[in-house]
Order: structure tokens, then sequence, then C-alpha cells
């Protein structure tokens, strides 16, 4: 892939990093209940939002996320509809990503 290159050429080096769905931060001693969650998932917003269905059920905070295509905004507004949450665009950008502001009805 093209990006790669261009990265590599600036000195980026490949990591990993370890991840966990949002329903697991007690795990690692967070205990804290959100009030606002922001998520910028570069495409993976459904992802994140499955992994914090509990939290987001049981806190009911707002949640800013951005979005990147068609698909994941349809998969996004699904999860919403299934946790009863209300959602509309607030900036949209001329590349197709859109900003949503989320909150329970």
């Amino acid at each position: 892939i093209w990006e790669k290159a261009v990265f590599m050429n600036r000195g980026f080096i490949k990591t990993k990093v370890k991840t966990l769905p949002l329903d697991e931060l007690k795990k690692i001693g967070i205990s804290a209940k959100p009030d606002i969650i922001k998520i910028d998932v570069e495409g993976a917003e459904a992802l994140v939002l499955r992994g914090g269905q509990k939290t987001i059920l049981s806190n009911k905070p707002l949640i800013f996320l951005e979005v990147h295509s068609i698909k994941a905004m349809f998969e996004v507004m699904d999860f919403f509809r299934s946790v009863s949450y209300s959602a509309h665009v607030i900036h949209e950008e001329t590349d197709g990503r859109c900003f949503l502001e989320a909150k329970p009805q």
C-alpha cells in the first residue's frame, strides 16, 4: 500500500498497541462512569460502540464521533437505534466524513 511508504519515509515505525473494549476498562482499574464519550477511530466506530454497549446503556453518556464512510454510518445508526439513542450530524467535511452527536432519547 502506498500509504505505508509515505509514513515509513517520514520516520514512522510499526507499533502494536494493546486495545480492549470500553466495557472492560474496569479490568485495568478504570471505574469512572463516563458522561461524555468521544470516538475517532478511522472507520471502526461500530466496533467501538458495540464494545461499549453495556457502559453506554448503564451510564447514558453523550457521544461525539467521527464517521468515515456511508457503510460505517449505517452501522453506527443501527447501533444507536438499538440502544434508544438519537443522533444527528453536527458537521460534514467535503471528503464525506461526518461528525455526529448522539444522546439518549
